[in-house]
């Protein structure tokens, strides 16, 4: 029974057998962080609207690269109101309970922002200065937007 024998190429061929295997795991490895971002944005990220201010390409015609500038109002905090009930009516109670209920729904209004966002080729064609787009962003750090569109 013959014995395999291990690869035994040049030293050279290994050394890019080795570099080669390091550069697909490190492009894996990019790839998997970029899908976990983007997956954080989509379940824990804040929606909102946005106005595009502007889009513009830079780069090379073989490398290019597209952002979007945009002005948005972060989401502000849900107040919750609780009115003091303490000797009123029934009706009052209940109208007041009403109230309070309208008045928690509503949200204070947040932080004005202008963001330039990377964008893909499909985004950098399709929006116009003035149109209205969802974004998401973290709440632990809302300068970092991305367009709702390219994230889902």
């Amino acid at each position: 029974m013959e014995k395999m024998k291990l690869y035994n190429g040049t030293k050279a061929e290994k050394i890019i057998f080795v570099v080669f295997g390091f550069l697909v795991l490190f492009i894996g490895f990019i790839s998997y962080m970029a899908f976990q971002e983007d997956n954080k944005f989509a379940k824990e990220g804040i929606r909102v609207e946005a106005t595009v201010n502007s889009v513009s390409s830079y780069g090379t015609s073989k490398s290019k690269s597209y952002k979007m500038s945009i002005s948005m109002f972060t989401q502000g905090e849900k107040t919750e109101v609780h009115t003091d009930t303490t000797g009123k009516s029934e009706g009052d109670k209940i109208l007041d309970k009403i109230f309070d209920d309208i008045k928690s729904n509503t949200r204070s209004m947040g932080d004005f922002k202008m963001v330039d966002i990377s964008i893909g080729s499909t985004s950098y064609n399709k929006y116009k200065p003035g149109d209205k787009v969802m974004v998401v962003y973290l709440k632990e750090n809302p300068d970092k937007v991305k367009l709702l569109s390219e994230v889902e």
